[in-house]
């Protein structure tokens, strides 16, 4: 049941989003609800790189046990009808025009061909349409994860300081 909960923000059901052409193809984002429950649960990373990102099952936990308060939509990544990616957009209060970025993962199968930068370039085109109070967007990243810091940056991300134990904050403001 929780899980409807989080896929709701502010009352508002989310609908799939317009798509993106690239690579000779379609990127949609579409929220997670019990249809998709089980291809999301699917989604995996090398086992190298565990450390540096959520599982999907520690996005559901962390959603579910989310100490602070906040609103989480959970979102499948789809290229053509294929299951791709997840992420997470969060919302706490006291912070109403910041959209919390996180669980980003693209499944090891898609990895090094560019649909994590496909992915984030629509995010940012894509969170003014769909959460037009949200004015920036904040994400934590494991130093360690050199990959997705590089990424980060390269799409406008900046350095805003660290959150214990050792994650670093970045922050990318919109329009």
């Amino acid at each position: 049941m929780f899980l409807k909960e989080y896929v709701l923000t502010a009352g508002k059901e989310k609908q799939p989003v317009e798509t993106h052409s690239a690579c000779k193809g379609n990127l949609r984002f579409v929220p997670v609800d019990i249809a998709c429950f089980s291809t999301w649960l699917k989604l995996n990373v090398h086992d190298g790189q565990q450390r540096h990102t959520f599982q999907v099952f520690d996005v559901v936990k962390q959603g579910y046990w989310n100490r602070e308060g906040g609103l989480w939509d959970i979102y499948l990544i789809f290229f053509e009808e294929q299951a791709i990616g997840t992420f997470t957009c969060s919302f706490y209060p006291g912070q109403p025009e910041i959209l919390n970025f996180g669980g980003f993962l693209i499944d090891h199968n898609y990895q090094g061909k560019g649909f994590g930068c496909m992915a984030l370039q629509k995010l940012i085109q894509w969170v003014p349409r769909l959460y037009p109070e949200r004015k920036q967007i904040v994400l934590d990243v494991d130093p360690r994860n050199r990959v997705a810091v590089r990424l980060y940056r390269k799409l406008g991300f900046r350095y805003r300081g660290w959150r214990p134990p050792f994650f670093r904050i970045y922050e990318r403001d919109l329009a």
